[in-house]
């Protein structure tokens, strides 16, 4: 008897595999595969915002500053806790992720998130364009607790006002995925089209003349030699008849 199963398997998490031993045909089967196809802490950017935001469920962003390794490496491994050990009926709730807060400053600024404050913490709801977002709490389990009971407001996100161009357009970009990433590629397909088969139609046949005089000169160089060749070969058969 054959005996299929899942496992998801975390390179950090290698004690706490997560298993689907249902039916593969059932819709268990594909719902287990998109609740797990994310780590338990995952490092948020362009590249998997908009999938992150769209699964769903509340995006709790912890937000850091890599400069500062030791702070960073301890807020982190709390997330991880919490994210792994945390109660079922609050965690199941939510995706985690860790944010750069030192590149992404504006960005997050817009959550309420300040530089000097960090390491921080918000919950994005991104499809009703909505945050929670408290500073004043002091650790996770407490924050969380708060989001339980009520006691952290929700707001709504102020938009790009104070962004930078590069968190605009990445702004932009992620909120208009797939079809953004459609027009750019149409963009780049252009772009190179136009750098290989473009150019100046006069630049163009200046230079199709100007292979066809070398060929034709080329051509005739090599008739003469052979012309030339010929000459010497009657000179000789002339000498020994003499």
């Amino acid at each position: 008897m054959v005996v299929f199963f899942l496992v998801q398997i975390e390179k950090d998490l290698l004690g706490y595999p997560k298993v689907y031993s249902g039916e593969i045909n059932s819709p268990d089967y594909l719902t287990f595969v998109k609740n797990n196809n994310v780590a338990l802490v995952t490092d948020l950017g362009p590249h998997n915002f908009r999938t992150l935001t769209t699964m769903g469920k509340l995006l709790a962003i912890g937000v850091v500053n890599p400069d500062d390794s030791t702070a960073t490496e301890k807020f982190e491994t709390e997330l991880k806790t919490f994210a792994l050990n945390g109660p079922s009926e609050v965690t199941e709730k939510y995706l985690f992720a860790v944010m750069d807060g030192k590149q992404w400053h504006k960005f997050v600024r817009q959550f309420g998130v300040e530089s000097e404050n960090l390491p921080d913490i918000f919950i994005l709801n991104e499809e009703d364009r909505k945050f929670w977002q408290d500073s004043t709490i002091n650790g996770l389990p407490a924050f969380f607790e708060a989001m339980e009971a009520g006691e952290i407001e929700s707001r709504k996100r102020e938009g790009r006002k104070g962004m930078g161009t590069l968190e605009v357009i990445l702004d932009v970009f992620v909120s208009n995925l797939p079809y953004s990433a459609l027009a750019l590629s149409f963009i780049i397909a252009a772009f190179f089209a136009l750098f290989i088969f473009g150019g100046d139609d006069d630049d163009l046949i200046e230079q199709m003349n100007a292979a066809n005089e070398k060929q034709a000169k080329s051509k005739a160089d090599v008739k003469g030699k052979k012309e030339s060749a010929g000459e010497k070969d009657s000179k000789v058969e002339g000498k020994k008849e003499q």
